[in-house]
């Protein structure tokens, strides 16, 4: 018998996945190593944003979706646990009660921030149009 996940479990569990290579590559950042990821490999991040924005979620909403989404990116109960804590306390949301992605700090985590001579590449019009009143 043959086990169905839900649309919204598969994207949750996309969610998961991309906090966690975003985790791991904001751990890095300092000594970097060629282990950003590809814009493409975050996007799951971007597309629950324009969700939070369009249905304008409000801080348990966020919350519960966040840590629905490391549970379900099939990590360990230590990487879960390092991830619902970057989650709540690290620079992608900020620290305080409502979660408001930091999309300047996602962007410079990614391969496609720096050009080959290591200049700051802009950020894509698509990021931008997500930037509103409550981005810091």
């Amino acid at each position: 018998m043959s086990t169905h996940a839900s649309k919204r479990v598969l994207a949750s569990r996309e969610l998961g996945k991309a906090l966690y290579r975003t985790m791991k590559a904001d751990w890095e950042w300092a000594e970097p190593s060629g282990e950003s990821p590809y814009a493409d490999e975050i996007k799951p991040i971007i597309e629950w944003w324009r969700t939070v924005r369009t249905e304008e979620k409000d801080s348990i909403d966020r919350c519960l979706d966040l840590c629905e989404a490391a549970d379900h990116a099939g990590l360990s109960w230590n990487d879960t646990v390092s991830l619902i804590d970057y989650i709540k306390q690290g620079p992608l949301f900020g620290d305080g009660d409502t979660p408001v992605l930091d999309l300047n700090h996602l962007w410079e985590l990614t391969r496609e921030s720096l050009n080959e001579n290591g200049d700051d590449m802009p950020m894509p019009d698509d990021w931008k149009e997500l930037a509103g009143k409550d981005e810091r």
